[in-house]
């Protein structure tokens, strides 16, 4: 199917800002099963009865009803995957742009459109920012929403407790990246524990995840003088450590952080991108095995990972300095 004029049924997601480049390509483009980034329904939300839930789902849209102009669309329940709520595969789409690239999203709400084609139902209020995206000048192509669209699609195959651990480090990687930690103490810590999800490191922690993490991402581009090994281990016993006992960077309600601290919370959230980019790119035999595995066995198969490769790992590189 082809997305047109909106249709009873469908579930709309909204945007304070989602950068794309319309140049590259019209919309509709899909990205993700069921879902396409699109125009925004401004015949809907300008009708809305009463006003007030098109400010409710998109706050401030009476005051600048032209913008903004994107949406993600999920097609109504009778041709979605069996058990797969609409958010679910909205917000796998949005997590599989930020995985595609870490660029600036907004979130806002979202709402199902009524059987009469002009009400809005179970609207809701998200207001998520993504915490880390290091060009104010970048945006999404056609190219990055079509490549998005198949990590979508592997995401909602992985978070499955059949994928145990590695389900649990996307899980805390989605959180992170679309900003439902406000917190950078919980937001920073996620990240490792996401990491520590995919490696299980044992003993030596600090030095094995960062072997472990450097290895898998030996084969992506990195900035001149960043080793990915020796920053990480540094990280773990002098960041991460120190935060969990209260000790170093805890930034009140309302605080900015340092240029320094922004600098390694976007080191780390790149690391853990790149990571779960390499794990979904493993075969889902590999996955599985992994996910079930414990003890002696677990470790032995994450000594012998190979460096990442595959097609989500396609023209990818370190968004840092």
């Amino acid at each position: 199917m082809t997305p047109s004029d909106p249709k009873p049924g469908e579930t709309f997601l909204l945007f304070g800002e989602l950068p794309y480049d319309l140049f590259s390509g019209d919309l509709p483009v899909r990205a993700g099963p069921n879902v396409y980034l699109d125009h925004a329904p401004h015949r809907v939300l300008g009708s809305a009865d009463p006003s007030a839930l098109a400010d409710y789902v998109l706050p401030g849209y009476n005051l600048n009803p032209g913008l903004p102009n994107w949406c993600l669309r999920c097609s109504d329940s009778s041709i979605r995957p069996s058990g797969v709520a609409p958010s679910s595969q909205l917000f796998a789409s949005v997590v599989a742009l930020r995985l595609r690239a870490p660029i600036a999203i907004r979130v806002e709400g979202q709402f199902t459109l009524g059987q009469d084609s002009r009400s809005i139902e179970k609207p809701s209020l998200y207001h998520l920012t993504s915490p880390w995206h290091p060009r104010s000048d970048a945006c999404y192509s056609a190219k990055d929403i079509r490549f998005a669209a198949g990590i979508a699609r592997r995401l909602l195959d992985v978070v499955d407790p059949d994928y145990g651990r590695i389900a649990s480090a996307a899980l805390l990687f989605s959180q992170v990246t679309t900003g439902q930690s406000r917190s950078f103490q919980m937001a920073y810590l996620a990240l490792f524990a996401a990491l520590e999800g995919l490696f299980a490191p044992k003993g030596n922690k600090a030095k094995v995840l960062a072997i472990r993490a450097a290895y898998l991402l030996s084969s992506v581009q990195t900035p001149g003088g960043f080793a990915v090994e020796d920053w990480l281990k540094n990280e773990y016993r002098a960041g991460r450590s120190q935060l969990v006992h209260g000790t170093q960077d805890i930034v009140p309600w309302g605080g900015s952080l340092r240029p320094s601290t922004l600098k390694r919370f976007g080191r780390l959230h790149e690391i853990a991108r790149l990571c779960i980019l390499g794990f979904i790119s493993l075969s889902e035999g590999q996955l599985r095995s992994i996910g079930q595995a414990s003890g002696t066995q677990l470790q032995s198969q994450l000594q012998s990972l190979a460096p990442a490769s595959g097609p989500f790992m396609k023209g990818q590189h370190l968004w840092c300095e």
